[in-house]
């Protein structure tokens, strides 16, 4: 509720390219760096979104597609479907399969399938 409202205002704000920037420059760090004492109060701030990364990577070929389809990752995805398909999983549930395929098409390219990686995606789910 709260806590999303502000976080959406902060992503639209003027300077949110510029954190994320700043992001980009501290995640080249060398690790030693990155495991300062003057960083601790960054890496608490960011072990949710670290803690969600490591809990995705450790889910099922299917459940990772979900993740990157969710948030847009759609090489990611293809990845996914392709490693779900080489363990010899079963066919998905249909719930998951509708969920792929709303999540594909939300994207303006996807949806009048234009490129081959739109067609590739689906394909694939």
């Amino acid at each position: 509720g709260e806590a999303l409202a502000a976080l959406t205002g902060a992503a639209a704000g003027d300077g949110f390219e510029l954190q994320l920037e700043c992001l980009g420059r501290l995640a080249r760090l060398p690790p030693p760096q990155l495991g300062s004492k003057r960083l601790k109060p960054l890496r608490l701030l960011l072990r949710p979104f670290v803690e969600q990364q490591l809990d995705e990577e450790g889910h099922s070929p299917s459940a990772r597609a979900t993740y990157a389809l969710r948030d847009g990752r759609f090489h990611d995805a293809l990845e996914a479907l392709a490693a779900a398909g080489a363990r010899g999983q079963g066919p998905p549930k249909l719930g998951a399969v509708q969920r792929w395929v709303r999540d594909a098409m939300n994207e303006d390219a996807f949806a009048a399938l234009e490129g081959p990686l739109a067609v590739r995606l689906l394909d694939a789910i």
